[in-house]
């Protein structure tokens, strides 16, 4: 339970930089 709790916020900051690379890309093949 405690590891979950851990963990859940390094996924939330993965995700969240996994948008931002994909917005910057998309923003630079244009």
């Amino acid at each position: 339970m405690r590891f979950f709790f851990l963990l859940e916020p390094i996924v939330l900051i993965l995700v969240i930089i996994g948008v931002v690379v994909f917005i910057f890309r998309e923003i630079r093949n244009k």
